[in-house]
């Protein structure tokens, strides 16, 4: 979606108003849009049988959703279709995503269990343990999603491979 919006602008073969007419549309997207990331989600909905703390997980991933769409939205600024060569950033962000999904699916899938049984708390207990280890993951690919030593290196061997080829 965000692509759509900018490639247009970024496009050296786009006429140069159509150019314009495209740099509005997107800033009135914006506009709105990164606003959207920073207000806080509503509550969990009917979560009644998870425990408290897988409650509070909950809410962690619709937090750290907006978080994940605020993050992607720099690198992307940045840069633009260069943004598809930079895999270990995309990874890392992809990583966030998938860890955040599994969070999600985990804790539904732990209220369907438990409305079935409530009597089972170990439910909650295993899905709590997860999303414990799950944030750990998250926020180390956010801190690393920028440290460029490691990536440059990385990199840099790569070239000298492909070259080597």
């Amino acid at each position: 979606m965000h692509m759509s919006k900018v490639m247009p602008i970024l496009n050296p073969k786009t006429p140069m108003g159509q150019k314009i007419a495209g740099a509005f549309k997107a800033a009135a997207f914006y506009a709105t849009w990164l606003p959207s990331t920073f207000i806080p989600s509503f509550g969990p909905g009917n979560t009644k049988h998870l425990s408290s703390e897988n409650q509070k997980h909950l809410a962690y991933v619709a937090r750290t959703s907006k978080k994940l769409a605020r993050r992607i939205f720099y690198p992307m600024a940045v840069y633009g279709p260069k943004l598809e060569r930079k895999t270990l950033i995309l990874a890392r962000f992809v990583d966030v995503g998938t860890d955040l999904f599994a969070m999600a699916s985990s804790l539904s899938y732990a209220e369907a269990l438990l409305a079935k049984d409530p009597t089972n708390q170990t439910i909650n207990d295993v899905c709590d343990l997860f999303c414990r280890i799950a944030r750990r993951r998250i926020k180390a690919n956010f801190k690393l999603v920028w440290q460029r030593g490691h990536d440059n290196l990385i990199d840099k061997v790569g070239k000298s491979i492909s070259k080597a080829n």
